[in-house]
């Protein structure tokens, strides 16, 4: 419940400065919370980043350390599901669709690899 209300209040205040400022699109590098609150404002999206920036659009999002045992990979996959639902629970406020898995919240408009 505490990541949900930490995810929920930094979304709300990234919501209450993008309804400020009124922005058409957003350019994002490395801001998750501040995409899911464009994703509820229905704004559209751009990356600006090096490729290895963005997570795939993948479920399970990849453990990237080489020697990983089953219990931590199906550990993985309970935690990204328990984030998509935080996730989804704000995003049905705003009545956007839910997330299939984590991956899906990186999908921009466009992307820019620099």
């Amino acid at each position: 419940m505490t990541g949900e209300l930490t995810l929920a209040a930094a979304t709300e205040a990234w919501i209450a400065l993008l309804t400020g400022m009124g922005p058409k699109l957003l350019v994002y590098v490395n801001a998750p919370t501040a995409v899911l609150a464009a994703r509820a404002l229905r704004i559209p999206t751009i990356f600006v980043g090096g490729a290895f920036d963005i997570p795939p659009a993948t479920s399970p999002l990849p453990i990237f350390r080489q020697a990983v045992d089953l219990p931590e990979q199906e550990l993985a996959v309970i935690r990204e599901a328990e984030v998509v639902e935080n996730i989804n629970s704000i995003l049905r406020r705003f009545q956007q669709p839910d997330l299939e898995f984590l991956g899906e919240l990186f999908t921009a408009k466009d992307v820019r690899l620099t």
